[in-house]
């Protein structure tokens, strides 16, 4: 039933034509994330607490800013994190400077919590667990269904950073038989599309020499933001 849930969206991203279908779910899984935190879900107790307890990366706090769905919204969220997070900090600064505390394991600690408190976030949380679920969905689709396997093989294969996860998902989910097929198919499909895009961002490069102004542009012209996402995923087309 799990995998019939999430075997649409998966299935409808392989019909495109980009350089990695799981960044669209992705992209589009987390602009609803945005939409879903600053909506009516801010009334549900549950959801407040999660907010409160987690709060948003660098990343997703933009998102939400600019997004300027609901500023409201924001603004309380804000406030329940920043006053909760205050507290805690007040608590450890103290523990800080208590005479005969050994200054060293307190700052020790003072500086771990405010990295984990930089890169929690209640998004990436959600994404990577939604993620996870699409990337399981996509192999057993792969293993199940031969009309998918055609597009899968196909395309133009992923970024850097999805190949990674599917790396990591693709032990648990196939079996050995299955897994040493699926590796022989994705590393081939990978291979190709990465010289593919090695050969757009050398000529783009090229173009800028005198001696090539006159020839064409070929596949090039996108070849810079086409070349990002594939080393590091989504390149978002906006700037904040």
């Amino acid at each position: 039933m799990i995998k019939k849930l999430y075997s649409i969206p998966v299935t409808e991203v392989f019909e495109e034509d980009c350089e990695c279908p799981l960044c669209l779910l992705h992209e589009r899984l987390e602009n609803e994330s945005v939409g879903y935190c600053l909506g009516p879900s801010l009334m549900e107790t549950d959801q407040r607490l999660e907010l409160n307890k987690k709060g948003f990366c660098k990343k997703h706090f933009e998102m939400l800013y600019y997004s300027r769905e609901n500023i409201l919204g924001l603004a309380l969220i804000i406030d329940t994190h920043l006053k909760s997070t205050t507290e805690i900090l007040k608590n450890k600064f103290s523990d800080a400077l208590k005479p005969g505390r050994k200054k060293d394991p307190e700052l020790t600690k003072l500086a771990a919590y405010l990295h984990d408190e930089q890169s929690s976030c209640a998004i990436c949380d959600k994404l990577d667990a939604t993620m996870k679920r699409y990337i399981d969905t996509m192999l057993y689709l792969w293993a199940k269904e031969p009309d998918f396997r055609i597009k899968f093989n196909s395309g133009k294969g992923f970024c850097l950073y999805h190949l990674a996860m599917i790396l990591d998902i693709c032990g648990k989910s196939l079996k050995q038989d299955k897994k040493d097929d699926f590796l022989r198919e994705l590393f081939k499909l990978q291979t190709e599309n990465l010289d593919r895009v090695g050969e757009d961002i050398n000529w783009f490069a090229r173009k800028f020499d005198y001696i090539n102004q006159d020839a064409s542009w070929k596949n090039s012209r996108d070849a810079v933001p086409r070349s990002i996402q594939k080393l590091v995923g989504y390149f978002r087309k906006y700037s904040v």
